[in-house]
């Protein structure tokens, strides 16, 4: 066997560095700096016990109350973190969800079930 194909070059490179972040300019006024993480599965959940089970009307995993239109259950991002979704501004305050998925609350089950499950760009704010 011939040795004219192999060569000094390693056969693993070296690991990828991911680029910064770059901020863009926007004339939308509902688009913040920051940067996008993707796009996420969005669901919606409430305080009631067929969302949460045996932490129904308790603090998220964060220790805050949640909020309609403030809080979102996310594994992704440490809590405290703010993610736009659809021009909203949310804040990570729970988790219960996989990777990937976005739980937005509000304030009924009626809401959470309506509101449906759709897929969207998330960006954290910043």
């Amino acid at each position: 066997m011939s040795n004219e194909y192999l060569s000094d070059t390693p056969l693993i490179a070296e690991p990828i560095q991911q680029a910064e972040p770059i901020e863009t300019e926007s004339v939308e006024t509902t688009s913040y700096s920051g940067y996008s993480l993707g796009t996420y599965r969005i669901t919606h959940y409430c305080g009631c016990a067929n969302c949460n089970g045996s932490w129904a009307g308790s603090p998220t995993a964060s220790g805050a109350y949640p909020v309609a239109g403030r809080t979102v259950a996310m594994a992704d991002l440490p809590f405290g973190t703010e993610v736009e979704i659809n021009g909203q501004i949310y804040t990570v305050e729970d988790r219960g969800v996989p990777s990937g998925c976005v739980d937005i609350y509000v304030d009924n089950h009626s809401e959470a079930l309506n509101s449906g499950m759709y897929y969207a760009e998330v960006r954290v704010v910043g």
